[in-house]
């Protein structure tokens, strides 16, 4: 099981890649802002980390 962690600010994106995340059997933790997702770094191990995710298009 792996923890994957989204932040955007955008409610429909991150509602999309839940969906789909958790179809594949990951745990999806959210964080709207930056802020958010660093205190949320520290509440448990990610295993890794990608930044600047830009659909295509």
């Amino acid at each position: 099981m792996t923890r994957i962690l989204i932040i955007d600010d955008q409610d429909s994106v991150r509602l999309t890649m839940r969906r789909l995340l958790e179809s594949g059997g990951h745990v999806v933790i959210e964080a709207l802002r930056a802020e958010e997702g660093l205190r949320r770094l520290g509440d448990a191990p990610f295993r890794r980390r990608r930044r600047g995710y830009q659909p295509a298009g």
